[in-house]
């Protein structure tokens, strides 16, 4: 990437894309759309682990939180309208719920980005003593 802007491009359009397929293959396969959480957060943890490039650790938590900001945005609006299938009913979304949700996957975004990050200066660590 050549940029911070594009990584963040980059990254909004990656959560997005898989919000989407995972939803209508959800729908499609009939398995539970949360039992790809994990899924949810490697990708923040990879993410981060790119964004460290830009701007060290800060760098790869400002990455992750871009994620979990489009993750908890465009990402679930469009996944609602495609109707994955989900075994447990949904509480009722008043703007206070959708409010704590976003910010609350924001912040999940930036930690598993700050992990992906830590997990970067790791390896770059090991590079230099080697």
């Amino acid at each position: 990437m050549k940029n911070k802007t594009q990584l963040f491009i980059s990254v909004a359009s990656v959560i997005i894309v898989f919000d989407v397929v995972a939803s209508f293959a959800s729908r499609l396969l009939h398995f539970d759309y949360g039992s790809l959480m994990w899924v949810t957060f490697c990708l923040y943890m990879v993410c981060g682990y790119l964004g460290f490039q830009y701007r060290q650790l800060l760098g790869g938590f400002l990455a992750g939180l871009m994620a979990g900001l489009a993750d908890s945005t465009a990402g679930w609006s469009l996944s609602v309208a495609i109707h994955p299938y989900i075994q447990h009913s949904q509480p009722r979304l008043t703007v206070f719920t959708v409010s704590v949700a976003i910010v609350f996957v924001t912040l999940v975004g930036g930690f598993f980005g700050f992990t992906g990050a830590l997990i970067a200066k790791g390896i770059s660590l090991l590079r230099v003593e080697h």
